[in-house]
């Protein structure tokens, strides 16, 4: 019995030396925090749109999931829900992207509030690679919260970072 103990204390220890480390990123607007692997690469570009870039899986990794997110704020937007938004939301990605395939879609609480998650397939400008979106979407007080993950279609060995990290959204 001492020695199971003694090699489960000494596979949790190993374990946790090799965890992950991560990392806190602020918004400088003030609308979000987040939490992403130290592996990964924050960046802000114009418009204060916010990207968290996946580290090669490979030498021939030619692809680096990544998440974006992009808040905009109009005082048009003001006195629209999620549930507003939807119908037209769901109708421009049908005519926007080639080969369209629709995945699921479901509201759900995100931070506590309801929120709505879309997830699809598209192929591009003739581009024989297929991508996999993951989007979640946020409307309150005429600010609209979109955090896309984006990863190529079929196996994602990145998947369950991506999550990580979209749940670790506050705002």
């Amino acid at each position: 019995m001492r020695y199971l103990f003694i090699t489960l204390l000494l596979s949790c220890t190993l374990s946790s030396s090799y965890a992950q480390e991560w990392k806190k990123f602020t918004d400088t607007a003030g609308y979000f925090t987040a939490v992403y692997p130290d592996t990964w690469t924050a960046k802000i570009k114009e418009n204060n749109h916010v990207f968290f870039t996946s580290p090669a899986e490979g030498e021939n990794d030619m692809f680096r999931q990544n998440i974006n997110i992009i808040i905009t704020k109009s005082d048009a937007l003001k006195g629209f829900t999620i549930r507003d938004l939807v119908p037209d939301l769901l109708k421009n990605l049908e005519t926007q992207y080639d080969n369209y395939e629709l995945i699921s879609n479901k509201y759900f609480k995100w931070n506590g509030k309801e929120s709505f998650e879309v997830v699809y397939n598209i192929t591009q400008n003739g581009d024989t690679t297929s991508y996999r979106i993951k989007q979640w979407m946020y409307m309150a007080n005429g600010v609209f919260y979109v955090v896309t993950y984006t990863s190529t279609s079929g196996s994602d060995a990145l998947a369950e970072t991506a999550e990580k990290i979209l749940n670790s959204i506050k705002f």
